[in-house]
């Protein structure tokens, strides 16, 4: 009997799936033929294409986000840009990414297509999008379509 055949009469046996030594077998696998088994790798694990509550339509730029709630509640936008500058390059910290969405929101009267927030976004946080497999578009959309305070239509 081979280890894998061994090993899955014991997930049969014990349904827990945890490997337990029993008395009749030693508690080591010495016979065991690593030649059996492939290497452990994650490369070859599929990724998801995203983690979009739907597929992402032909121009998701063209979905409306507004900020809900009083537009006077919001970051001011000057002070979020200025703000921004001052730590670039400095190592100092920055406004969070929400708070400057909040603010262009805000700025533009508290709605706008989400194409253009994600551009006004990257010209007021003054620093790259983390790399991810999303486009800015679907990653503004990802960051906000949860957000008590941002309704995404």
């Amino acid at each position: 009997m081979s280890a894998k055949e061994r090993a899955k009469e014991k997930v049969a046996e014990d349904p827990s799936g945890i490997e337990l030594p029993h008395d009749n077998e030693p508690a080591t696998d010495e016979g065991t033929d690593l030649a059996e088994y492939e290497p452990a790798s994650a490369r070859n694990i599929p990724r998801p294409h995203t983690s979009l509550t739907a597929a992402a339509k032909k121009d998701i730029g063209k979905l409306t986000v507004t900020l809900l709630g009083d537009i006077s509640s919001a970051p001011v936008l000057a002070e979020v840009e200025k703000f921004n500058k001052k730590g670039e390059g400095e190592g100092e910290g920055r406004t969070p990414l929400m708070a400057v969405i909040q603010a262009v929101l805000a700025k533009s009267g508290g709605s706008m297509q989400l194409g253009e927030l994600a551009t006004q976004i990257r010209k007021y946080w003054h620093r790259p999008f983390p790399t991810s497999p999303y486009t800015d578009e679907e990653l503004i959309y990802i960051i906000v379509r949860n957000s008590d305070s941002i309704r995404v239509s």
